[in-house]
């Protein structure tokens, strides 16, 4: 039995391990949300995604991308959303290169450019289509957006079925998330439960708070959030005077 370091925490199967760990996959990664700004968590992420399924997903995934999707100006949910004109620039801007070295990390401007808001689902349909074959794809989240599974009339129950059955996710822990109670024990753990195999939780083991909400409010307070988001990101913010109210 393959065994895995106490600190990192999966769903997987004994028999899946035994039948799989000489496979490799090679998968893209998929960040869908508002981005509103993007901040040097939401680039973290892949990195730790990218890490935990190279080092200890059975079968091991090699990514070969990373994509990030802004959502479309009618996002339901979002608070004070910028134009996804300017937030699908912000992301191009966080992934500039560094030391002249391109960033694995691209932005989509797909969903963006839709006729209206389209839902998680279709929207990994679309990426999907465009790879490869023998390529997957995995949508990439954090603990607080896998939470929302349980928020009534958000998600349809055949949304998460398929999102768990075709694609996977990988979840990234956060201060004050629960994700394995979700997964166990929330309305929707019986749909979960049955596709477990494909749900990889990562524990990030340095805390982090940062938040776009957080960013906006310091922000608006005229507080400095350098070290925050990206500097080019934070030039880009006050030139076009981005969340002042």
């Amino acid at each position: 039995m393959i065994r895995f370091p106490s600190d990192y925490r999966t769903v997987m199967s004994t028999t899946d391990e035994l039948s799989t760990d000489r496979l490799t996959r090679r998968t893209v990664l998929l960040s869908c949300g508002s981005f509103n700004p993007i901040t040097h968590m939401h680039l973290r992420m892949f990195e730790l995604a990218k890490d935990y399924l190279s080092r200890y997903a059975r079968p091991q995934h090699v990514v070969v991308e990373g994509i990030i999707s802004p959502t479309h100006d009618a996002y339901e949910t979002a608070k004070r959303l910028a134009p996804a004109t300017h937030r699908c620039r912000m992301v191009e801007l966080g992934l500039q290169p560094m030391n002249a070295v391109p960033h694995w990390v691209r932005c989509s401007d797909w969903e963006a450019r839709q006729p209206q808001w389209p839902r998680t689902l279709p929207a990994l349909d679309y990426y999907k289509s465009q790879l490869a074959p023998g390529v997957g794809l995995m949508f990439l989240c954090g603990a607080d957006l896998f939470e929302t599974f349980n928020v009534p009339d958000l998600w349809r129950d055949e949304d998460i079925r398929r999102i768990c059955a075709d694609y996977g996710l990988v979840v990234i822990t956060r201060q004050g998330s629960d994700p394995w109670r979700t997964l166990e024990k929330s309305p929707k753990a019986d749909i979960l439960q049955e596709y477990k195999n494909n749900i990889f939780i990562v524990e990030e083991k340095i805390p982090n708070a940062v938040s776009s909400s957080a960013v906006r409010e310091a922000i608006k307070c005229g507080d400095s959030i350098r070290y925050l988001v990206p500097d080019p990101v934070i030039q880009y913010i006050r030139d076009n005077h981005l969340y002042e109210s």
